[in-house]
């Protein structure tokens, strides 16, 4: 959006504001912590653990690693560690719709808050959760697992009239 003129707003949908590789660890950490872990989901733990520390120490010598991190190149970790994006929203001019689940075990309530507390001073910016909403911006009851990601379902009807609000008058009403 900073780069271009064409942009006129942005929806930023269950979108994160902390590093990838902090959501990764937080996510397969819930998701073993919901069953009785088996040794391969320990080890699979594990691995990303190790993983997500040695992406931490990455620097620029480790750009010829081609075996990269966690299946991801280090060219694309080295990127992302320049990039703060509610820096980066926070300095655009442009009306900002910040959406989150509040079921999402992918991006939580952590990244909202870093959202609502990094754009507070942003006169354009508007926010909204949903109670039953999961990553997928899709109701459902009790804890979001993936398998739930598998059912047939629809994006709530409040958050299109949402999307449709700010769409029109670049606010929500």
């Amino acid at each position: 959006a900073a780069q271009t003129q064409d942009v006129k707003g942005l929806i930023l949908m269950g979108a994160n504001s902390r590093p990838m590789e902090d959501l990764m660890l937080e996510q397969i950490e819930y998701l073993s912590s919901q069953e009785k872990p088996s040794p391969e989901i320990t080890n699979m733990v594990d691995s990303v653990r190790r993983g997500v520390k040695r992406v931490k120490e990455l620097t620029k010598e480790d750009m010829n690693d081609s075996m990269g991190v966690l299946g991801i190149p280090v060219s694309y970790w080295l990127d992302l560690k320049t990039y703060d994006p509610v820096k980066s929203a926070a300095q655009l001019k442009l009306p900002i719709l910040v959406l989150s689940g509040a079921r999402d075990y992918q991006v939580t309530e952590k990244d909202f808050s870093l959202w609502t507390s990094g754009l507070k001073d942003s006169p354009n910016a508007s926010f909204r959760t949903y109670p039953k909403a999961n990553h997928l911006f899709i109701n459902g009851e009790g804890k979001s697992l993936p398998a739930e990601y598998d059912l047939p379902g629809h994006v709530d009807k409040a958050i299109i009239d949402d999307i449709s609000s700010f769409i029109l008058n670049g606010k929500l009403n």
